[in-house]
């Protein structure tokens, strides 16, 4: 589970990004964050991932918070894919990416699907 609970961000420690921001999301739900730019996305993501550390308040990733836990042991449990495909890391594509920590984790490669033009 990921529970934010009273959390506040900022990347120079003045503006802040997200205030006392609270939610939670249980495990097996599928998220989508949407908005416009500077709606704080990305700022919630990097939380999520423990690349930005809150303000104030905590992130939980199942009950532990995320100052806690190393950037390692985030990524082997949270998935996160680019807004933009030419900005993945690991992999070429959306569902390669989406397959990737699966795959990591012992389960068989999928098999590429094929999509033919008519």
């Amino acid at each position: 589970m990921i529970e934010f609970e009273n959390v506040s961000a900022s990347y120079d420690g003045e503006l802040p990004i997200l205030r006392d921001v609270s939610f939670r999301i249980p495990d097996g739900d599928f998220v989508a964050f949407v908005g416009t730019n500077g709606a704080g996305k990305s700022t919630t993501m990097r939380l999520i991932n423990g690349l930005l550390k809150p303000s104030s308040g905590q992130v939980l990733i199942d009950g532990v918070p995320t100052t806690q836990l190393r950037t390692s042991q985030l990524a082997a449990k949270v998935g996160f894919l680019f807004q933009n495909p030419d900005s993945q890391i690991c992999c070429n594509t959306v569902r390669e990416g989406c397959c990737s920590a699966s795959v990591r984790k012992g389960a068989p490669t999928p098999r590429p699907r094929r999509r033919w033009m008519r």
